[in-house]
Order: C-alpha cells, then structure tokens, then sequence
C-alpha cells in the first residue's frame, strides 16, 4: 500500500486560502489603512492567504511587510512574516534554507514566553522541513516539540497538526500501529473540539493506508470511504482521488 503523503500542514493552510474577491477586499483595506502596525498586520494575513495558492504572492506580501517591519524592529511580527518566507522557500523546493529560517526564530523564541504557540508553529513547520528532506526521526522530535507547547497555549489547530504529523512521522518509518493511534486521537480532538471535518479527509486516508499497510484490508476499505464520502461532500478533489486510489 502506498502512504499517503499529504500533509496535514497544507491541509490545515488551505482553512485560510479563500476565493480572489476576498484577497481583493484585503488589499483594499490595506491600501487604505494609514496605520502602519495594521497595515502590516494585513500584509501578513495576505500572505497567508496565498501560502498554497499561489506562492510567489505569498513572499511578495511578507517581503513588503518586513520592508515595513525593518525600522520598527518589531521581533515578533517579523517572526510572523517570516514563518511565510520560510514556507515559500520549504514549497519551492529549498527545504535546507527554509529550515534556517525556522531555526534562526526558534531559537529567539525560545526566550518569548508569551509567544508559545508560534513557537509551536515554527517547531511544526521545522519538522516537515526535515521530513522533506528524509530525516524522518529530527521531524519526530521536533513534532513532539510542536505538540508540547501547542497543547501548553491551548492552539487546537497546531496540536491538531502535530498529532497527525507525528502519525505520519510512524507511517514513514513503518510503525503504522503507532501511527494508527495517533490518528484516531486527533479524531478524538476534532470531535472534540467540533472543528471542521474537512480537517479529518487526510486523517482517514491515512489510516486507510496504515491499515493497507497491515493487510487490515476491511478496515482499509471502510476508512477510505469515510475520507472519500467526506471529500466528495466538500468537494475536495484531490483527497477524494486519495482515497478512490
């Protein structure tokens, strides 16, 4: 059975990509805006916005707000938009450079208390860094680490991401029963905490695989039908080809 790949880091930044009218609206609002803390503040969420989509505009909205950034010296919003450049750099295909990005903020965030979750966030993002780069046990640990100080500042969204990437982190070294727990437990935390089921279509394409991989073959089967029933009504086109392969 082949893995299943798609992380859950895409999936979850695809809850912030929305249709052109509504980036358009955006770029109104921060042409318009004469302060400049908002203003940057709208230049991130803009590249945000384009982080899957479209990653060129990605790093040409956190370029012009770290431009703005530059004289203010404002440390935790230029780890913001850098978080951006990285993944411009991790999507393009320069894991290595987006990784040094990471660590550089890490390790000033590591003497932020107050900044917990986007040291979380960067802890995450650098174990996918290393999971494209096939060093499947630094990932592990540094999704461990997303997954401590995710769950310590209460980020639902990160803690999401970091138990599944931790699953997926077992799946590539074949410790699919591993793996299979971890899944289930952030079905757990979806339910839980009534986040969209969106999030789950790759959790169940993944336990379908893991359990492919077990020869578990009817239990394989009734999980890539939950993802591609679910898929198919969010009309998510490529999970639903996941699942159906």
């Amino acid at each position: 059975m082949i893995k299943s790949v798609v992380l859950l880091f895409s999936v979850l930044y695809l809850t912030f990509v929305s249709a052109q009218p509504a980036t358009d609206s955006l770029k109104k609002i921060i042409a318009a805006e004469s302060k400049v803390s908002k203003k940057i503040d709208g230049l991130i969420q803009l590249s945000g916005l384009y982080t899957n989509s479209n990653a060129d505009s990605s790093l040409k909205y956190a370029f012009a707000a770290l431009k703005l950034l530059k004289p203010l010296n404002d440390l935790p919003r230029i780890a913001k938009a850098e978080l951006y450049t990285s993944n411009y750099y991790y999507n393009t295909g320069y894991p290595d450079t987006a990784l040094q990005i990471a660590q550089k903020n890490i390790s000033w965030l590591l003497t932020q208390p107050t900044l917990i979750s986007l040291l979380a966030q960067y802890y995450s993002f650098s174990g996918l860094c290393y999971m494209k780069m096939d060093k499947q046990k630094e990932a592990l640990d540094r999704f461990y680490l997303a997954l401590q100080k995710a769950e310590l500042s209460n980020d639902d969204l990160t803690t999401l991401k970091a138990q599944v990437n931790i699953g997926w982190a077992m799946m590539e070294l074949n410790q699919f029963e591993q793996a299979i727990k971890r899944f289930h437990t952030a079905i757990a935390l979806i339910n839980e905490k009534k986040m969209p089921e969106k999030y789950s279509v790759t959790i169940y394409n993944n336990l379908a695989s893991c359990h492919g991989s077990l020869n578990n073959t009817d239990s394989a089967y009734f999980y890539a039908q939950k993802g591609i029933e679910i898929a198919h009504r969010l009309q998510n086109i490529v999970a639903e080809a996941n699942g159906l392969f």
